[in-house]
């Protein structure tokens, strides 16, 4: 770094001076003014972001390994290099660099509480259950007498019924084919010489009134 160092001033108040470059001294000069007293080492106090401090006077960098301040602004993750020197980075990570440390003031944050060296044992198994009462005793119960049985379905009107003499095959949509020996039910005359009824599967068609016996009801 170079000798010279400038900073701005406050309209309030000046800001104290920048301390000596990290680097080796110049000559020692015959007369050396008193230096103030340099700020804490940043120790022990850190966020999220490590190490964090606010700007309290403003700063211009008059070397490339140092950062311009802004009064108000929080630097983070600062780290001491020197005495009287820091470094850190500025601007959510934009800008880093070198800085006084009488510039800028450490922000107090909680300390997290320390994690327990060791966890703590598991709980201990739960008792066993209580026994069961014992049982008492069950006096017999006669068996309960069987359900009624259910009423007969009541009988479904078949109409006009008859028994084919002959198997018939259905020639057209509206016939009905039947084999020899079943019964059509619900006969109506539709034509002579032809009766419509229903088949045992519940087709229901027309046929030739020739190819069944009506049933004596």
């Amino acid at each position: 770094m170079g000798g010279g160092r400038g900073c701005t001033t406050s309209p309030t108040a000046p800001p104290p001076p920048p301390p000596p470059p990290p680097v080796a001294q110049l000559a020692a000069l015959t007369i050396q003014p008193e230096p103030e007293p340099a700020p804490a080492a940043p120790h022990h106090v850190q966020g999220g972001n490590g190490i964090c401090a606010v700007v309290v006077y403003d700063y211009e960098a008059t070397e490339d390994n140092e950062m311009t301040l802004v009064e108000g602004e929080v630097i983070e993750q600062i780290e001491e290099v020197d005495e009287g020197w820091w470094s850190g980075v500025g601007q959510g990570g934009t800008k880093t660099g070198l800085f006084p440390a009488n510039y800028v003031e450490l922000i107090e944050t909680p300390e997290a509480p320390e994690v327990a060296e060791e966890e703590a044992p598991p709980p201990p198994p739960p008792p066993p259950p209580p026994p069961p009462p014992p049982a008492a005793p069950v006096a017999f119960v006669a068996p309960p007498p069987p359900p009624p049985p259910p009423p007969p379905p009541p009988a479904v009107e078949q109409g006009i019924v008859a028994v084919a003499l002959y198997g018939y095959e259905a020639a057209e949509d509206n016939e009905v084919t039947f084999h020899e020996g079943e019964r059509i039910t619900e006969i109506e005359e539709v034509g002579e010489g032809w009766w419509q009824g229903k088949n045992p599967r519940g087709e229901m068609g027309m046929f030739p009134a020739n190819y069944v016996e009506l049933v004596e009801q």
